[in-house]
């Protein structure tokens, strides 16, 4: 789907809602995170920390796909079975 098919960009900043779904443990430690952020006011809010970390672990996915890609094409991502 291209932005301009989104239905969800109707906001003026162009910002897609995204919901997620947290189990006990990972919702206890992003409250703890949220928690230490309003201590130590690193951020403006709650809704800056939550951005942040959504962006944070997509980068990182995103780092993981593309050393799996290089993994699987080049020829050190091979094992020696699959070498003449």
């Amino acid at each position: 789907m291209s932005a301009a098919d989104n239905p969800f960009l109707f906001e003026p900043d162009n910002r897609t809602p995204v919901t997620v779904m947290l189990d006990r443990t990972d919702a206890t430690r992003l409250e703890a995170v949220m928690a230490e952020n309003r201590e130590l006011n690193c951020f403006a809010d709650d809704e800056v920390v939550c951005d942040l970390i959504f962006k944070t672990g997509l980068h990182c996915f995103e780092e993981v796909l593309k050393r799996m890609r290089t993994a699987a094409t080049s020829p050190e991502g091979t094992s020696h079975a699959e070498h003449p």
